[in-house]
């Protein structure tokens, strides 16, 4: 190509940013950074609760890395100060990524969801979950926080208590099936089923997980 004259340059990632008010250009919803967002894109969320009129709050179908915690000006991120959290309301998942993407998610509070699965689910691709806390989620199907198939996976310095999953579900914290990566640093306490495996952690069909 640079035979031609033609030159090709990389493309630059941005960071975006969503804050529950706007301002400053900035999304008033998960959703609408990640349908904004090109691949490779970073999303900063303020503190504040965010939630949906959908069956989940956030359908992340591309590459990219989303960061709660961060205060309302930007100045400074601490997830434990600065509390981003995403509400299911008792209805809907909380993130969902199904489209075999590479996806981030830290610093995020996930609460009160519900659906197949209740807080997070993924089905392919990579996911790291960092830094965030899941409490008070239902899955119907298997996972009350955190459900994830066929992917890479990182998981680590997590809280993750209180969930539940429904009947002949698995694993009321986390369901992991056809996985293969690390879960390390986690606090999982307090999470329950009824007549399936694993409250806090079910693992089935995975590959080559590191747990410590």
């Amino acid at each position: 190509l640079a035979g031609l004259g033609i030159f090709t340059h990389p493309t630059r990632a941005d960071t975006l940013c969503v804050h529950p008010t706007g301002g400053s250009g900035c999304y008033t919803t998960i959703q609408a950074a990640v349908d904004a967002a090109n691949p490779g894109d970073t999303i900063n969320i303020a503190e504040g609760t965010y939630t949906s009129t959908a069956t989940r709050i956030v359908d992340v179908d591309k590459n990219l890395s989303l960061y709660g915690g961060w205060a309302s000006d930007f100045s400074q991120r601490n997830p434990q100060t600065y509390v981003t959290t995403l509400d299911g309301q008792n209805q809907r998942t909380g993130v969902e990524s199904t489209s075999g993407d590479t996806v981030v998610l830290d610093g995020l509070r996930i609460i009160n969801g519900y659906g197949p699965a209740g807080g997070v689910e993924v089905n392919t691709g990579s996911i790291t979950i960092r830094n965030c806390t899941f409490a008070n989620n239902y899955g119907t199907g298997g996972g009350g926080a955190i459900r994830i198939s066929d992917a890479t996976i990182e998981i680590a310095n997590n809280t993750i208590s209180n969930n539940e999953v429904g009947l002949h579900g698995d694993g009321g914290g986390i369901h992991l099936e056809g996985c293969s990566g690390s879960i390390s640093n986690n606090d999982i306490s307090n999470n329950y089923l009824d007549d399936g495996a694993g409250g806090g952690l079910y693992l089935n069909n995975n590959g080559s997980i590191t747990l410590s």
